[in-house]
């Protein structure tokens, strides 16, 4: 099992992941990933960077997209803000798991997420049906737009 979590309070946004599910920031048309997915493929990059072995050999290894982390894990690590940042108005949040952000590309999702919510969510679900990838992973996403933060 992931997790991938969000606190929005006042201005001002808190995240917590465990595992390979993602969430993305669409601010001013530009996508931001603020996670770092929790998969072997990462520590396998390091080993490489260290001169285990090529680095290309981490992306191809068998074993590179197994979860790092998961909920249920004994002793989990999850990977979270330190310091809540600031939202802007008009941002959109996406929290989904691999099996939206495996099937769609980057543009794909950054095109979607300038839709309403609904819109955008009803998008992804057309486009990961169409894909007809077999062994299709499950897929589940939330969007969120922030509006600014009322006066008082």
């Amino acid at each position: 099992t992931t997790l991938v979590a969000a606190l929005l309070r006042k201005n001002a946004l808190s995240f917590w992941c465990v595992g390979d599910s993602d969430l993305f920031l669409l601010r001013d048309g530009s996508l931001y990933s603020l996670n770092l997915r929790q998969e072997f493929k990462n520590e396998l990059v390091l080993r490489a960077l260290d001169g285990a072995f090529p680095v290309e050999e981490a992306f191809t290894d068998a074993q590179a997209g197994a979860l790092s982390e998961y909920i249920g894990k004994e002793n989990v690590q999850c990977d979270y803000t330190r310091i809540p940042f600031a939202l802007q108005k008009e941002d959109t949040l996406l929290l989904c798991s691999d099996g939206v952000s495996d099937t769609l590309t980057l543009k794909q999702i950054r095109d979607m997420l300038a839709f309403s919510p609904q819109a955008c969510c009803e998008q992804m679900e057309k486009a990961i049906l169409a894909a007809q990838k077999p062994h299709q992973d499950n897929y589940t996403a939330i969007v969120l737009k922030y509006h600014g933060k009322e006066e008082e």
